[in-house]
């Protein structure tokens, strides 16, 4: 291996400023709980550590992931070859912009968590965000799957995305971009910075009315376990969460991993299982579905690391 492959990490250490974790297990930043080491967790907490980050990194050919909190993501027991980075900082704040009589404008940092700007926007009358109750994970995140219920997307108050691409930072305007069910323009080598939202302005008591209603539709759920959400996106012909229950895979097992008893879109970390356990899980799973059903389902959650090709499942792009 090459002196610039061995030295990277000490390099990037000695010259970027920001918290780095050498070796740092990813399963202790994942809602499933699975996954190897990264080689470098970095916590960046300005948008002048992220650019310098990522030069550094690409002019090395070294690989990096945005984390966020972890949700929606299957890491490899192997771990990362690279850096996973965490937003924080100024990355993760939150800033009102301006009040008129009818909208609250407010910048928040992609690293922010979806419960924070949802709690503030309750307190001071912004409306409008009840779809996204309960959704786990960052706002950053949020918007480059394009998060949502049937109730709404998080696309539905979205103004403004201040993205890195090439180098340089860019307010995008959210009119100028194709958002699509559970995807958005944003590739792997993009990163959201910051996002503008307008709220209209509503009474409190209301809000609460329209959260206590997501909440409710929420029930069927399982809650206090670990698991990355969604497995699978919705086909056009219906539910996957049902599909799967037809298909008779509510309860399936792989090792400690399991098919949700209350949800049938969710495989669950039961305590010890791998990522392989619910990589291996998640494709008997698609198999039956396709077999029993006539209905190919694609995978919401990305993985990341490497997985035995013979592992691989499709997902749309």
């Amino acid at each position: 291996m090459s002196r610039v492959k061995t030295d990277w990490r000490q390099g990037f250490i000695d010259r970027i400023d920001c918290r780095v974790c050498l070796d740092e297990p990813l399963a202790k930043h994942t809602t499933l709980g699975v996954g190897g080491a990264a080689k470098l967790l970095v916590f960046l907490k300005n948008e002048e550590s992220l650019s310098e980050a990522l030069r550094f990194l690409d002019s090395r050919a070294i690989d990096w992931r945005v984390l966020g909190l972890g949700s929606n993501i299957l890491v490899s027991d192997s771990g990362l070859s690279g850096a996973a980075f965490r937003l924080s900082g100024q990355l993760a704040s939150l800033k009102p912009l301006d009040r008129s009589r009818r909208f609250l404008d407010v910048q928040v940092g992609a690293g922010l968590a979806m419960g924070r700007l949802i709690a503030w926007a309750l307190k001071y009358g912004g409306g409008g965000l009840h779809p996204l109750v309960g959704i786990p994970g960052t706002i950053g995140g949020a918007i480059k799957t394009n998060a949502g219920t049937s109730l709404g997307t998080i696309t539905d108050r979205l103004v403004e995305v201040r993205i890195l691409r090439r180098k340089s930072m860019h307010w995008v305007p959210v009119d100028s971009l194709a958002f699509g069910y559970r995807c958005s323009p944003f590739g792997l080598r993009q990163i959201i910075v910051a996002a503008r939202f307008r709220l209209p302005l509503t009474r409190p008591t209301k809000i609460e009315r329209a959260y206590q209603a997501a909440r409710q539709k929420r029930i069927g759920q399982p809650k206090r376990v670990r698991s990355a959400g969604c497995f699978f996106k919705n086909p056009q012909s219906g539910s996957a969460g049902r599909l799967i229950d037809q298909a008779g895979c509510k309860g399936a097992r792989r090792g400690s991993a399991m098919v949700s008893t209350v949800h049938a879109n969710y495989i669950i970390n039961n305590g010890g299982a791998s990522a392989k356990d619910i990589l291996r899980l998640s494709q008997h799973v698609a198999r039956t579905v396709k077999l029993k059903m006539g209905v190919r389902l694609e995978r919401e959650v990305e993985l990341w690391g490497r997985f035995r090709p013979a592992a691989a499942v499709r997902r749309s792009k």
